[in-house]
């Protein structure tokens, strides 16, 4: 766990101290949302609000953790030496997730700022924003790992990237559009926990497939 929490703190220093990744994926989100607004005026439909959400949080979620494991190729020998493979991917996806979970949250609040929507669940809504986010920080970061040992890294992102995470968008797309439509949380039971499982295999593939990516 010490060894977890110092890559932690690694990781979010060289973030704090370089600053234009954050900067730059601020920006990237306050434009994305700015050209929404002005091309459709101001209002929009519930379920065109919904697929605008989800299609800026996965372009973002794209740019932000698609550095995760290629920004390492220079430590990679440093780290076989320190650090098992459960302990390197355990930091990266704690990081990668509290990342993902922070962005797709201020996707949202800049969505609500320029065209503002009533949440007839907001608990609800809640809970399945979380739950993509698992998704797709643990989707990402599989693709990652594998993409940095390529050497074709931003191609691999491209080509693998977007079928792992489809899944989890489909299903998130569909409960937030049923949420905002004023389904209660009974009415999704099913797709939730179909979310929950996909989350869980996701996960558990990546520390099955990590440690041989590591090895190579």
């Amino acid at each position: 766990m010490n060894r977890i929490k110092t890559l932690l703190i690694k990781e979010f220093s060289l973030d704090f101290r370089t600053k234009y990744p954050f900067y730059s994926l601020i920006s990237y989100l306050l434009s994305l949302s700015y050209i929404c607004y002005l091309s459709f005026q101001g209002t929009l439909s519930l379920e065109t609000w919904n697929a605008l959400w989800w299609i800026i949080v996965l372009v973002t979620t794209t740019t932000a953790i698609g550095k995760s494991f290629i920004q390492e190729s220079d430590r990679s020998i440093y780290y076989y030496f320190l650090l098992r493979p459960s302990e390197l991917l355990l930091s990266k996806l704690l990081y990668n997730l509290i990342y993902v979970v922070s962005l797709t949250g201020l996707c949202y609040l800049l969505m609500q700022l320029f065209f503002p929507q009533h949440i007839a669940n907001p608990s609800a809504f809640t809970l399945n924003g979380a739950l993509v986010s698992i998704g797709l920080a643990g989707a990402f970061t599989l693709i990652s790992s594998i993409s940095a040992s390529t050497n074709s890294q931003s191609n691999m992102m491209s080509v693998l990237g977007f079928p792992v995470a489809i899944p989890v968008l489909l299903m998130g797309v569909t409960n937030s559009r049923k949420l905002i439509a004023g389904k209660a949380l009974e009415d999704i039971q099913g797709s939730i926990t179909s979310l929950v499982s996909v989350d869980v295999i996701i996960i558990a593939l990546i520390f099955v497939l990590f440690p041989y990516s590591w090895k190579k």
